[in-house]
């Protein structure tokens, strides 16, 4: 017997709401992890065997780092203006711009562009490099962080990733290090392979049906980063402020 929870996220795929990235199959009643990436970050547990409860989690309050040499040295750029940074002031909209203006910082070129929609729609065309490199950062870093929710949470049915700053990527989403990054877990990599992602593909109704199958309202034990549980903006923490200047 299919699990109500596993069958709404199948239905949800099917209709065209989201699309897989990569491989892998929900485990039929098991826990879900929902990562929405817009002016904020947040992130939602629904729990095995509960399909009607969402639970807000502070895994966007983790500190964020990379082994990676080229995000190591933006992500060192970004901690001399912030110092240290959480998951969910980076994988958001300001954070994707940050990201564009401190590779165009270390590059040396001018930062063009004046917001996250400008980024992605220019790294979308191929239309920058320094634009298409901050993306694929981006994506790389949310990747590491899909990866490390699902296994600590025990999300084996599934990843979705909501919100119009990666639905405005598109096939370019999928093209991405996302998955490679999500599966990247050493040991626990055959353990990643197996846990399906899915993608928003930016049609409106979709936010409405992922709502109602979570139960449409936060458990009341969601947390807010600064605040009592069940408050308005649970798990998210403040993105970075947005410098607009030269370079």
């Amino acid at each position: 017997m299919i699990d109500s929870t596993t069958r709404r996220a199948a239905d949800l795929v099917v209709q065209g709401h989201f699309r897989q990235v990569g491989s892998g199959a929900a485990v039929d009643g098991a826990a879900v992890v929902t990562m929405t990436v817009g002016a904020r970050f947040a992130m939602r547990v629904t729990p095995a065997g509960r399909p009607a409860e969402a639970v807000a989690s502070y895994a966007g309050q983790l500190v964020l780092d990379s082994h990676e040499p080229d995000e190591t040295a933006v992500l060192d750029v970004l901690r001399r203006c912030h110092g240290q940074l959480a998951v969910a002031q980076v994988l958001c909209e300001p954070g994707i711009f940050e990201i564009y203006r401190s590779v165009c910082q270390l590059r040396g070129v001018r930062a063009a562009r004046a917001n996250a929609a400008e980024v992605v729609q220019a790294a979308s065309r191929a239309a920058a490099p320094e634009c298409g490199h901050a993306v694929a950062m981006f994506c790389g870093l949310l990747g590491d962080a899909a990866g490390r929710a699902a296994l600590t949470l025990g999300c084996t049915g599934g990843v979705f990733v909501e919100g119009a700053l990666v639905a405005q990527l598109g096939d370019a989403f999928a093209r991405s290090p996302f998955r490679r990054r999500f599966e990247g877990a050493g040991r626990h990599a055959d353990t990643l392979r197996a846990i399906p992602t899915f993608v928003d593909r930016g049609r409106r109704q979709e936010v409405a049906d992922l709502a109602a199958w979570r139960g449409g309202r936060p458990s009341a034990r969601s947390m807010t980063a600064h605040g009592e549980p069940g408050e308005p903006g649970a798990g998210v923490v403040p993105a970075l402020p947005v410098r607009i200047g030269k370079g």
